[in-house]
């Protein structure tokens, strides 16, 4: 389990991509090791804010430097939007289990699946399939070297991210898959992996109330087992090598 230490961040910078969107950058107080895949629970309000905090997974880190890739979903994320620089920002991580030896596997990000995916990228420097619906989410991203492919075809590849990262790997020398994405996705992939035997790494999203696994508001069953995503996850692992 992770220390749970409690940073206080100051709002380096928060850029709206759209209505919806937007990357939070954060300094830390301190300097921490931050893994791939793990996540901070987060909150910017006081004691007439929402009970709980947000949980966010790491979209890139670096020297203290903490970015969250943010959709806007609820009363929390809205809050987190309104932000401006200086402003004070609560953690508590990183916390959660991540990605780690996956060098020479492909990524995928589904939709918002991309924000763990793309400090992985980075951190393992994995060839990423980045699957939207059409270009009005792209943010920009296909100038990150991402494969990018669409719903409607509208940029990049027309097709989805299951079968463009699939077929990418059964025609690269690629180990195994890491992922992150819908469930139904991510299911998906699941399944793939353990009739092919494949090794995958699967990052899944569940709302979260401590983050830390005494709350038992993260527990789901993932391929017949059943998971605390804050601590077993939120990356999943599937070891098709031993």
């Amino acid at each position: 389990m992770k220390s749970n230490k409690l940073f206080e961040a100051k709002v380096l910078e928060n850029i709206n991509l759209d209505e919806k969107h937007y990357i939070l950058k954060l300094e830390l107080s301190e300097k921490p090791e931050v893994n791939p895949g793990e996540f901070f629970m987060a909150k910017c309000w006081g004691k007439n804010g929402p009970v709980l905090n947000r949980p966010f997974s790491v979209f890139n880190y670096n020297n203290g430097t903490l970015d969250f890739f943010i959709r806007k979903k609820g009363i929390g994320t809205e809050l987190f939007s309104q932000l401006e620089p200086g402003d004070s920002v609560e953690l508590i991580g990183p916390l959660g289990n991540g990605f780690r030896n996956c060098e020479n596997y492909i990524a995928v990000g589904a939709g918002m699946g991309i924000a763990p995916i793309n400090y992985a990228a980075e951190k393992f420097n994995l060839d990423v399939v980045y699957g939207i619906n059409n270009v009005i989410s792209l943010f920009e991203f296909d100038k990150k070297g991402f494969k990018v492919c669409s719903l409607d075809g509208s940029c990049g590849i027309k097709g989805d991210a299951f079968s463009e990262t699939i077929t990418k790997f059964n025609n690269g020398n690629y180990k195994g898959i890491i992922a992150c994405g819908p469930d139904g996705f991510l299911d998906r992939m699941l399944e793939y992996c353990v009739e092919n035997k494949i090794s995958a790494q699967l990052s899944y999203e569940e709302r979260m109330g401590c983050g830390t696994g005494f709350c038992m508001s993260c527990v789901r069953k993932i391929g017949g087992a059943t998971y605390k995503i804050c601590t077993d996850g939120p990356v999943i692992h599937i070891n098709m090598e031993e």
